[in-house]
């Protein structure tokens, strides 16, 4: 958190007074292919002890917050950061203890972008950079919330140039209409980077399932996002 408070403010000092402060909500739904496959397993494989299959990784949520900067009469280009997350549980029995799993998947990225239109609709883009993350926890299933979260994706191996596997790198396209201060945009965030999945085969299953070559997936997903614009029209 310290690090996007950092980012923000760097960006605030160097914009002129005309920038507008944008804060909201974004929603979005993701396929997940290949995540969603290591889910079909889990509950193929433990079905006839589950008393609640684990659901599939679908929809993410979570806040908006930047600031955008007027550009002329039909445009602007703004810095957003976007925290969508989603988590999905399964449940099953212990010795007549109800047990519970679960799975949360996060996708934190900083979008640099522009927009062009006029005062009821713009068109734009952004590129997006930031992580992709999943964390899992299993215990009984009400003092689950007392529980810590275990990492599941990639820490410490890296790509080239010391890049992390868990890096996010994508781009979203999107059409906004605003009504006054309250903006409405409908996006899609495109597939980037593939990010691997490592320790989740054995979270799940307490094995690799490909011969200890980890699984991957491309974050991915098409939604909405509804935001206040506060500061200079």
């Amino acid at each position: 958190m310290k690090r996007i408070l950092i980012t923000l403010l760097a960006f605030v000092a160097g914009v002129p007074l005309s920038a507008q402060f944008i804060i909201g909500w974004s929603g979005g739904y993701a396929p997940n292919r290949e995540l969603n496959r290591e889910i079909y397993v889990y509950n193929a494989i433990n079905r006839h002890n589950l008393s609640k299959e684990m659901g599939e990784v679908h929809w993410y949520q979570g806040p908006v917050v930047g600031i955008r900067v007027p550009m002329g009469s039909t445009g602007y280009v703004e810095l957003l950061y976007n925290r969508k997350r989603t988590k999905v549980s399964s449940e099953f029995d212990s010795s007549g203890v109800t047990m519970t799993r679960e799975l949360k998947t996060l996708v934190n990225t900083f979008n640099l972008g522009f927009g062009i239109g006029n005062e009821n609709w713009t068109f734009g883009c952004s590129v997006d950079f930031g992580r992709d993350k999943g964390f899992g926890k299993r215990g009984v299933a009400e003092n689950i919330g007392d529980q810590a979260w275990q990492r599941l994706w990639l820490v410490e191996q890296y790509r080239i140039l010391g890049i992390s596997n868990r890096l996010v790198l994508t781009e979203t396209i999107f059409v906004e209409r605003h009504l006054g201060f309250i903006n409405i945009r409908l996006f899609a965030q495109l597939p980037g980077i593939s990010s691997e999945t490592d320790r989740l085969d054995a979270w799940l299953f307490g094995a690799d399932l490909n011969y200890a070559k980890a699984q991957v997936h491309r974050p991915f997903n098409v939604g909405a996002m509804i935001t206040v614009s506060i500061g200079k029209d």
